[in-house]
């Protein structure tokens, strides 16, 4: 037995842990790239920039104005007395989620610091804003304060107007 005739025994023996590693390999790399594929990153740097591209609008800026239509429809058709607490608290999530989006950089920090980080030029009332934001975070940790409407409906403009400064709302 010459050595050629080995070497095509071995191939031959040997050929089923060949395909084993083989689909052990393919398991590996379909793993790695479903996994890649489920960052926020990967999202962000593909999926997000085509999103944008082809509607020409922010990414985000659709559940944004959904959510706060839902959030508005309470006070133009009211069917019951609105909720003016968990109104705002809503309006405060929408913002801070939207932000969240929008910005990559911004998902690390909290939204009074997002809040600093923009310009007049974004949003028309950042100030107003920024007062708004403060009284609904004292409204999340202070459940048994009493809240009066005329207060409610003047922070709840204070978003709206941020939204519409923003594209989420229409004036």
């Amino acid at each position: 037995m010459n050595i050629f005739e080995s070497v095509i025994s071995y191939s031959q023996v040997f050929w089923p842990v060949k395909v084993i590693f083989l689909w052990i390999s393919f398991v590996f790399v379909f793993y790695i790239l479903y996994s890649i594929w489920q960052t926020r990153w990967f999202k962000f740097v593909f999926g997000y920039a085509w999103v944008e591209f082809f509607t020409l609008r922010p990414y985000g800026l659709g559940k944004a104005a959904r959510q706060w239509h839902q959030v508005r429809r309470q006070f133009i058709h009211p069917r019951r007395k609105p909720n003016y607490r968990q109104s705002l608290i809503q309006a405060e999530a929408i913002l801070d989620d939207f932000l969240d989006d929008i910005v990559i950089f911004f998902q690390t920090i909290s939204l009074e610091q997002r809040l600093n980080h923009l310009e007049v030029a974004t949003i028309s009332n950042i100030e107003s804003l920024k007062l708004s934001v403060q009284f609904t975070e004292a409204l999340k940790t202070d459940q048994t304060g009493i809240l009066e409407e005329k207060e409610a409906l003047e922070h709840l403009e204070v978003y709206h107007r941020a939204f519409v400064d923003l594209g989420i709302a229409k004036d």
